[in-house]
């Protein structure tokens, strides 16, 4: 018998549905006729930990950094460092800004962090995306890039 342990903090949308995408990925990459996936608690993953069934270690996995966030962060920097604070402004005068400043911008320069802003969306894949544009002021960066995008063809 084998056991993969993956941990992760949240709160899962659908448990069927995790569990039958678990399943089947496992059933199509491991010789098996038989595929069991339990979800534990917070409380059963305590008392796991306490019990010394699970060290630590073992289920405290880094995940790679992603290198897109980097691009994210450096370009609302700029964008902070050219507008100011967006928390200061009404929605229509941040999305002025935001286009003033966009067009004076050298389109190579800004092509790749604005095509992966503009990709951001509200699936779990984008949530450190998310997080980076709400840290900065910049939620509605996204929406904004997708609306003014057929004017200006930034990607």
């Amino acid at each position: 018998m084998k056991a993969i342990i993956i941990s992760f903090e949240g709160v899962i949308k659908d448990e069927t549905i995790l569990a039958s995408l678990l399943a089947s990925c496992i059933g199509k990459n491991v010789n098996t006729e038989d595929v069991d996936v339990h979800i534990l608690s917070d409380i059963d993953v305590t008392n796991a930990l306490i019990a010394k069934c699970l060290t630590p270690s073992t289920i405290a996995v880094d995940r790679p950094a992603n290198p897109q966030i980097a691009v994210v962060k450096d370009f609302c920097k700029k964008i902070i460092a050219s507008i100011g604070s967006p928390a200061l402004k009404t929605r229509e005068l941040l999305n002025s800004e935001l286009c003033k400043f966009l067009v004076q911008q050298n389109r190579e320069v800004i092509s790749v962090p604005v095509s992966i802003i503009a990709k951001v969306n509200t699936t779990s894949a984008y949530y450190e995306h998310r997080k980076v544009l709400k840290e900065y002021g910049l939620s509605a960066l996204p929406e904004l890039l997708r609306d003014i995008n057929p004017l200006f063809k930034f990607y």
